[in-house]
């Protein structure tokens, strides 16, 4: 019957097919919940995803960008039977159509094509005569993992083994985001070492059949977005939850940002200390929340002490799989919410707290809006490398140990970030130890390592806070470390004699005629020109009879002339 249904809401106009689904409705048929995912024809070309759509689009802007490489990397302790690993991966290979895929231009619309077979030859390397073996294994990592992908001719997963020792391994895997997501590089390392297990025991992974695959969510979610009219639905939330915020959290760079940002990215890993971690969940507990929402309610007011914005954006990635049979497809399903915080100063950690709590479980429900649908809704301001309607991310996950292969070992590779798509993003790792640890990866180009480290120590120190006096206003939360405190305190401070503006401008102006003493967009002007320009307008308003202690209204657009024209009304000793 629902086949059916589905079938003739194809035909009907978009007047008579929202009749339909208000009827259904009332009959208890709900087909935004209903509405199955069903395996397609696999004949010739077949459509994007809305996500990869917009990633197609990327790579087709900067084809020499590795920003959207998904890679992980495992160091094995342990004997490895060469064969049963090329064997394993080739079962994978096998088992998901996303690793066997391309992607071609069809009448300048992008198209995916799904191979039956694809070989992915492991490639070997040997560092074992190096003399720090560890570190040049990482530096072959990072060269694997920045090699371009030809997304038409692929495949677009690698996979590389280097030798460290006699019984001591690396094992890097790289896949392009357009066939799979953080999610799927998980599924792929888990099977990967079921299949050498099952191998090694002369069988074969016991692995239950997809019922479907990623090219079948790709034709699913076009028709179950536009037909069951959830598109219109959820795009309302979002145009509705966004309205009268700005993308840019004005963060405390320590590099002028530049025109054209680079991917350039570094991080810095830190760890919530394990007695403020557990106060967390209690409080956590105690409010219903979760710990996601602990931290990233945690990440904003740090955010907004730092700017001083009562409205903080941030990009939320989610999973996008509430559909069961999806759960063990690799493929590219990840998307990006974007969350607009509205706080101030006033309200208590618990208060921020419930607000992010409350929009968590309303953007469960409105979880399947693509991103890219959002942005052309939205028509913000376009800029390359820059993400349109935010600059900062938050991620928190539940870090599961890899899976253990027979007679060997594996434990992730440290390593450091070399790229990022953000300014700043937050990630933030339970494990299944208790512990909660941390990541800030950022823009090389804007912030320095000592700046991020110390936005990590306020974070802690903010988290040390709120657990604290979970009720006191955000404002007063104390941010700075004990040593910063002391600082503050052992630093003498001698009163400087006060000196009104003019006396400082015209000194700076004496001292540094040819600096730069205001630059409006592509109006620059120095403090010697400054002082001229602002004398000029003096003398003038003197003759107009402007006397000390005289009102002056300005009616000036923005720019150098604006700031003139107040120096000259200072100068002769009005008012403002």
């Amino acid at each position: 019957m629902l086949e059916t249904i589905i079938a003739q809401l194809n035909e009907l106009s978009p007047d008579r097919r929202a009749a339909l689904l208000v009827l259904l409705k009332q009959r208890g048929i709900d087909l935004a919940k209903q509405w199955p995912i069903t395996q397609v024809a696999r004949e010739g070309l077949l459509p994007l995803s809305y996500g990869q759509e917009r990633l197609w689009f990327l790579a087709q802007w900067a084809p020499d960008s590795t920003a959207y490489h998904i890679a992980d990397a495992v160091v094995i302790d342990g004997t490895l039977e060469l064969s049963a690993l090329q064997a394993s991966i080739d079962l994978v290979v096998a088992r998901h159509e996303s690793l066997r895929t391309t992607f071609h231009a069809q009448d300048g619309i992008a198209k995916q094509c799904i191979h039956k077979t694809m070989t992915v030859p492991i490639a070997w390397q040997t560092v074992v005569n190096q003399p720090d073996a560890l570190s040049c294994a990482k530096h072959l990592v990072a060269a694997h993992e920045n090699l371009t992908f030809d997304l038409s001719i692929g495949p677009l997963f690698r996979v590389l083994v280097i030798q460290l020792q006699a019984e001591r391994s690396v094992l890097s895997l790289v896949t392009h985001h357009l066939i799979s997501d953080e999610w799927s590089l998980s599924l792929l390392v888990n099977e990967f070492a079921e299949a050498y297990a099952a191998l090694q025991r002369g069988q074969t992974p016991a692995w239950p059949a997809l019922p479907v695959a990623y090219a079948d969510f790709a034709v699913w979610q076009r028709q179950y977005l536009t037909l069951t009219q959830e598109l219109d639905r959820q795009l309302a939330f979002w145009q509705n939850h966004l309205a009268g915020g700005q993308r840019e959290v004005e963060l405390p760079y320590d590099k002028p940002k530049s025109k054209e940002p680079s991917d350039a990215g570094a991080a810095f890993q830190f760890s919530i200390k394990s007695e403020i971690a557990l106060a967390l969940r209690r409080l956590c507990h105690e409010q219903q929340a979760t710990l996601f929402m602990a931290m990233l309610t945690l990440f904003a007011l740090l955010l907004y002490r730092y700017s001083g914005q009562a409205s903080i954006r941030i990009g939320i990635p989610v999973a996008n799989r509430s559909r069961p049979e999806l759960a063990g497809v690799v493929g590219f399903f990840v998307n990006t919410q974007v969350w607009q915080i509205q706080l101030h100063g006033g309200m208590s950690f618990v208060e921020v707290l419930t607000f992010v709590r409350e929009h968590a479980l309303a953007a469960q429900t409105n979880a399947e809006l693509p991103f890219e649908q959002l942005v052309d809704a939205l028509q913000p301001e376009r800029q390359p490398g820059v993400n349109p309607l935010f600059q900062v991310m938050f991620n928190h996950q539940y870090r599961v140990e890899p899976a253990e292969l027979t007679g060997v070992k594996l434990t992730p590779l440290q390593r450091e970030e070399r790229t990022t798509q953000f300014e700043l993003i937050l990630d933030s790792v339970e494990t299944q130890d208790s512990q909660l640890q941390a990541t800030l990866t950022y823009a090389a180009d804007m912030f320095s390592t000592a700046a991020i480290t110390r936005m990590a120590e306020h974070l802690c120190q903010l988290a040390e806070a709120a657990v604290t006096k979970p009720d006191q206003a955000v404002r007063e939360l104390s941010l700075l470390t004990e040593q910063e405190l002391n600082t503050f305190i052992a630093t003498p401070v001698t009163p400087k004699p006060y000196r009104n503006i003019v006396e400082t401008i015209f000194s700076q102006a004496k001292q540094t005629p040819n600096n730069i003493a205001v630059h409006v967009n592509d109006e620059v002007i120095s403090y010697a020109e400054l002082v001229d320009w602002s004398l000029t307008i003096a003398d003038e308003l003197a003759g107009l009879g402007l006397k000390p202690g005289s009102v002056v209204a300005l009616c000036l657009p923005r720019g150098a002339v604006m700031i003139a024209a107040q120096l000259a009304v200072l100068i002769q000793g009005a008012v403002l």
